[in-house]
């Protein structure tokens, strides 16, 4: 398997870093978060779900909302599959999975954390003129995302886009949402290097020509042990070899200003 200084020469024309979410930027703590979640959840949609029936409908819609093959928003999908299970209106649906997001998910932040070397990582590649995408798997709404965002230590840098189930109709590890992805950024995929933690989610990035980086983890290191799965790899390391390899590869382009 290469490592990063031993990237392919293509590697010259990566300007776009895809980022991972969790486990890549933000840590979370499991321990009982899956619990409060439903708990919360099933409080909220009392008199619209009964209690005992909430816990399938809701694995259902989010099952669903990652598996269609339509042309409608993942959220659209998870709401109207939470609607079909529900005695209410898709309106009153709509209002209650907001509220939730709003008010009981962000009470839930104490479960994320930074990854150390993330921030360092994305402003250094900021500084070298990449452009940096949060390539998560958009199975939740931009509001979850921009939380843990916020919980990673990187909620005040300024991606360039950004996955989330309200503007994706794919989840990974389906290659039409990196194909989705390449469209809404205006990229090819041999300018584009994806760094993930989740081999069987990230790694089919390579199947349409997107380089692909893997922290090294006791996760990724059970993974690779097929050599299929290593010889797709171009890297795996930590952020400080991912670094190193953003400063021998030298500065990209230079950034735009915003526009006013």
């Amino acid at each position: 398997m290469e490592t990063p200084g031993s990237f392919p020469s293509s590697s010259a024309e990566i300007d776009t870093l895809l980022f991972d979410l969790d486990g890549t930027l933000v840590d979370i703590t499991w321990g009982g978060l899956e619990l409060v979640f439903m708990l919360r959840a099933i409080r909220r949609f009392r008199g619209a779900i009964a209690p005992w029936k909430f816990y399938f409908a809701f694995w259902d819609a989010v099952k669903t909302s990652k598996r269609h093959m339509t042309d409608r928003t993942n959220h659209q999908v998870l709401l109207e599959t939470l609607h079909a299970h529900s005695t209410t209106t898709l309106e009153d649906i709509t209002s209650r999975v907001h509220a939730y997001i709003d008010e009981d998910f962000a009470k839930l932040a104490g479960y994320f954390s930074p990854i150390p070397g993330a921030r360092e990582t994305i402003l250094l590649a900021r500084d070298l003129g990449y452009r940096v995408v949060v390539a998560t798997n958009p199975s939740m709404p931009y509001q979850t995302v921009r939380l843990r965002l916020d919980r990673a230590g990187v909620g005040d840098i300024d991606f360039d886009y950004i996955t989330h189930s309200e503007n994706s109709t794919r989840c990974k590890p389906s290659l039409e949402y990196y194909r989705e992805l390449l469209g809404a950024i205006g990229a090819r995929p041999a300018q584009c290097l994806m760094i993930g933690n989740d081999i069987e989610k990230d790694l089919p990035a390579r199947e349409i020509g997107i380089l692909t980086y893997m922290l090294d983890t006791p996760h990724v290191h059970r993974q690779i042990k097929s050599l299929a799965a290593a010889q797709r790899l171009q890297g795996c390391g930590d952020f400080v070899r991912l670094q190193g390899w953003l400063r021998a590869s030298g500065p990209r382009r230079t950034r735009e200003a915003p526009s006013t």
